[in-house]
């Protein structure tokens, strides 16, 4: 009896592997932007924690108004740049995606194809074992 040999299996392999890749670039892209949250929300506590600073202040002077004021503003600017790469991040996060899905449907397809093929396979070698029997028997029938 023979073995299957699956015709596609090179392919088959080629997109696991792909399948592979394109996940953990998707899986990066996803740390990266929970690292990015993080620093977004770090930040963001530092600004409470300035103007918290501000308020207990009694006495200002011009040098502290000023250095507060340039300090929150720099804070702020970084929360936007960050909240601007998360967006980025986000987008590319949704292309990634679509790459991954797109890649295990092709994949999906190459199993099921990989299965139709080992029952025909199956179906036929079947078919021969029973030919040959029948055939066996006919020989035995006629002796």
């Amino acid at each position: 009896m023979k073995r299957f040999k699956y015709k596609y299996e090179r392919l088959l392999n080629l997109k696991e592997i792909e399948e592979k890749r394109e996940f953990a670039l998707l899986s990066r892209i996803r740390s990266n932007i929970e690292k990015e949250t993080q620093n977004k929300n770090k930040l963001k506590h530092d600004v409470e924690d300035l103007r918290k600073k501000v308020n207990e202040l009694e006495f200002f002077n011009v040098e502290d108004l000023r250095y507060y004021s340039l300090k929150n503003r720099e804070l702020e600017n970084n929360i936007v740049n960050i909240e601007n790469k998360i967006e980025e991040l986000k987008q590319k996060e949704i292309k990634q995606n679509d790459v991954v899905v797109e890649i295990r449907k092709n994949k999906k397809i190459l199993e099921k194809l990989k299965e139709k093929h080992k029952i025909a396979f199956f179906k036929e070698e079947e078919k021969q074992l029973s030919k040959f029997m029948d055939e066996l028997g006919t020989q035995r029938f006629k002796r």
